[in-house]
C-alpha cells in the first residue's frame, strides 16, 4: 500500500517571529516557539505544498534532524495545517476538474480523499424553494458549484437553466420537483415571508432534511442552517435571537438579484462544505448563523446559540444543550489562565454580539470618573422574532476591565435565568465563583430578617473593607460616604450607604463595595429625557464558605450548561430553596420579594 502524503493547506501562511514562527489559516491561528522553527517551515512548505510522503522525507534527514522534524509536522497536523492525502484515492474526473478548480482545489486541501467528497456533491440531490426569480439564480449557483442534482419545488425551470449543466460541460439534472425532494432544501425569503421559511424548515426537519435558507426583517437577511439530529441552534432559534439595527430599516419590496446572489454564495459554500465533509477545524456550518446588512452589503458570521424557549427545543429534530458542560464535581471550567479572563470572556461574547447574550457592551457617551461604566445590552431569550435593540443595564465601577467582566457574567446570568423557575443563577471563572454569586443573587432577592451589627469577633471581616472605604472617598472626593454594616446569623452580609437600599452578598467587602459604588453612580442623574437604567455594580468575588451557606440556607445547587460560546471558560450553576422551611428556625424568616436593582 502506497504511503499517505502530508499535504499543506492552501490558505495557510507563515511568519517568523522574535521566537519562532506565527501560523495561520482561515481558521485561526498560533505560534509554534523554537529557534529553528521558523526555518524548518520555511525549508517544508514547498515538499508539503505538493504533498510528501513522511516516512521517505524523514528517512533522507540526519538522525539528529529526524526527530525534530517528526515532532514538527506532528504539531503542524494537530493544528490542521496539514492533512494526510491517500495517493491511492479515486482520482476526481477530467470533466469535473475542469469545470470546478476552485471547489477540486479547496477540497484537495481539506479533505483527505477529494475525489470521494467531489463524487458526494455531485450525488447530493438539493431542491430550492420559492418563486422562479430566486429560485432559478439559486439553483445556478448549486450547479457552478458542483452540485449535480437540483430541482426546483415551486416553478419550473427556466431555459437559461437548464442549458447550464451543458455550458459547464459535465451532465447534471434539473429538473421540477414532485416526490423526490432533495436531501437538502435551499431557499430565500422577502421580509414579511419568515412564516413561510420557518414552515419549510421545519417541514424539512420532520422529514429528517436540511435546510439552508436565508430571512429577511427589514435591511437585515439571516442566512442559517439546520440539520436534523444536530446539538446546533435551529432556524427558529437564530430568528428569535438575531438582534441588528437593520431589522428597523424599512424594507425594498421583494428581493433583487445582488441580495439573493449574496445569500446564495455563502448558503451553498455551506451546504458544500457539509455534504463534502470540508469543514476544516472551523465550527460546523450548522452551529453559525450569518447577518448580511442589506445597506451596506456587509456580513457577520457568528456562533449562534440554543434559544432556552425554542418551541422545537427537545425534539426528534432538535436535540439541543441539555447536559452541563462540566463535571460538577470538577469545581472549574477546563480552560487555561489567562492573565485577563475578563477580557478574554467579553471578548468572545462581544463576538457573537448578533445572537448571543450580549448584544452590545460600550462606554457609549457615558462619564467615566469618578466610575468607569457601560451600557450592556442584554440579549435574552424569549421574543419570537428579530429585534433591533434590547434593553440595557449600566454597568459601574472602579475601572474598565471590573465593568467588562461583570458585563459578560450579568449577560450570562440573565440568559441561563430564563425559564429556571425562580432558582437564581450564577456564572464565574470557577464553580466557587459561580456559587457566590448565585448566593448573592438569591439573598438578594428575598427579604431575610435577624440583621445585625457585626459581632466583636467578626470586626477583622469589616475592618478589612474599611481599606475599599477610603479608597472610593479618595476617588469621588467625598467625606459623605458613610456605609452601615450588618451580618445575618446564617452568615451572609448587608451593607448600606445611608437611605438607599441595601446590597446582601457573601462577604463584607464585595457588600461594602457595592453599597458605595451604587450610592457614587446614583449621583450622576441621567441626561434630560432619558429614562432612569437600572445600575449593576462591577466588584469582585471574594472568598466565602459558600457550600456551608447552602447548607445554613437549606438551598440546592445544580450544573448548568454555560452558551457554546462560553462553555469552555466559565461554569455556572444555579441554586434554590431546597424544601419550604428555612433552615435557620427561629433565627431568621424568609419572606418573598423582587428588588429592582442588586
Amino acid at each position: 500500500m502506497t504511503e499517505p502524503l502530508l499535504r499543506l493547506r492552501a490558505d495557510a501562511y507563515y511568519v517568523p517571529v522574535a521566537d519562532g514562527v506565527w501560523i495561520r489559516t482561515t481558521d485561526g491561528s498560533f505560534r509554534l516557539r523554537g529557534r529553528t522553527v521558523a526555518t524548518w517551515v520555511e525549508r517544508l512548505a514547498p515538499l508539503l505544498d505538493r504533498g510528501v510522503a513522511p516516512d521517505r522525507l524523514l528517512a533522507s534527514l540526519p538522525t539528529e534532524q529526524a526527530g525534530f522534524v517528526r515532532t514538527l509536522l506532528s504539531a503542524l497536523e494537530r493544528h490542521g495545517v496539514v492533512r494526510r492525502e491517500d495517493p491511492e484515492a479515486a482520482p476526481i474526473p477530467v470533466d469535473v476538474e475542469r469545470a470546478f478548480p476552485q471547489q477540486v482545489e479547496f477540497l484537495r486541501h481539506l479533505v483527505a480523499d477529494p475525489g470521494a467528497a467531489m463524487t458526494a456533491v455531485r450525488a447530493c440531490p438539493v431542491s430550492v424553494a420559492g418563486p422562479v426569480e430566486r429560485a432559478a439564480p439559486l439553483a445556478a449557483i448549486l450547479l457552478e458549484s458542483g452540485f449535480g442534482d437540483v430541482s426546483l419545488l415551486d416553478a419550473e425551470p427556466t431555459a437559461e437553466l437548464s442549458n447550464l449543466p451543458e455550458a459547464l460541460g459535465v451532465p447534471a439534472r434539473v429538473r421540477r420537483a414532485t416526490r423526490d425532494v432533495g436531501a437538502h432544501v435551499l431557499g430565500v425569503f422577502a421580509d414579511g415571508e419568515d412564516a413561510t421559511a420557518l414552515r419549510v424548515a421545519e417541514t424539512a426537519l420532520a422529514e429528517g432534511r436540511g435546510s439552508w435558507l436565508g430571512l429577511t426583517r427589514g435591511q437585515a437577511m439571516l442566512l442559517k442552517a439546520q440539520i436534523p439530529g444536530s446539538d446546533a441552534a435551529c432556524i427558529r432559534c437564530a430568528w428569535r435571537r438575531l438582534v441588528h439595527a437593520a431589522t428597523a430599516l424599512p424594507c425594498a419590496p421583494g428581493l433583487g438579484p445582488v441580495p439573493v446572489s449574496i445569500a446564495g454564495a455563502v448558503l451553498v459554500h455551506d451546504l458544500f462544505r457539509h455534504v463534502s465533509g470540508a469543514v476544516g477545524a472551523g465550527r460546523p456550518p450548522e452551529s453559525e448563523g450569518v447577518v448580511v446588512d442589506l445597506t451596506r452589503l456587509s456580513i457577520w458570521r457568528q456562533p449562534v446559540d440554543v434559544d432556552p424557549t425554542c418551541d422545537l427545543l427537545g425534539t426528534a429534530g432538535h436535540v439541543g444543550v441539555t447536559a452541563p458542560a462540566h463535571d460538577e464535581a470538577s469545581g472549574s471550567a477546563p480552560t487555561s489562565d489567562p492573565a485577563d479572563w475578563g477580557g478574554v470572556l467579553a471578548e468572545r461574547l462581544l463576538s457573537a454580539s448578533c445572537f448571543g447574550p450580549v448584544a452590545a457592551c460600550s462606554p457609549e457617551d457615558l462619564p467615566q470618573l469618578p466610575l468607569a461604566s457601560a451600557r450592556l445590552r442584554v440579549n435574552r431569550p424569549g421574543r419570537v422574532e428579530p429585534a433591533a435593540s434590547v434593553a440595557d443595564v449600566l454597568v459601574v465601577g472602579e475601572n474598565m476591565p471590573d465593568v467588562r467582566r461583570e458585563a459578560g457574567l450579568l449577560s450570562l446570568e440573565a440568559v441561563l435565568g430564563v425559564a429556571r423557575h425562580g432558582a437564581s443563577v450564577g456564572a464565574g471563572r470557577d464553580k466557587s465563583e459561580a456559587l457566590a454569586r448565585a448566593i448573592r443573587s438569591w439573598a438578594q432577592d428575598v427579604e431575610l430578617t435577624g440583621w445585625a451589627d457585626p459581632d466583636p469577633a467578626e470586626e477583622p471581616e469589616a475592618a478589612a473593607a474599611e481599606a475599599d472605604v477610603r479608597r472610593l472617598r479618595e476617588l469621588t472626593e467625598s467625606e459623605d460616604l458613610s456605609v452601615r454594616l450588618e451580618r445575618h446569623p446564617a452568615g451572609l452580609w448587608r451593607a448600606r450607604v445611608g437611605a438607599t437600599a441595601p446590597v446582601v452578598d457573601v462577604a463584607a467587602r464585595p457588600a461594602i463595595e457595592a453599597a458605595l459604588l451604587l450610592a457614587v453612580a446614583r449621583r450622576t442623574p441621567p441626561a434630560e429625557g432619558e429614562p432612569a437604567t437600572p445600575l449593576s455594580p462591577a466588584v469582585s468575588t471574594y472568598s466565602a464558605d459558600t457550600e456551608a451557606l447552602l447548607h445554613t440556607l437549606n438551598l440546592h445547587c445544580s450544573p448548568l450548561a454555560p452558551p457554546p460560546s462560553a462553555a469552555d471558560i466559565v461554569t455556572a450553576v444555579e441554586v434554590g430553596v431546597a424544601t419550604p422551611a428555612f433552615g435557620g428556625g427561629a433565627t431568621a424568616a424568609v419572606s418573598e420579594h423582587r428588588g429592582a436593582e442588586r
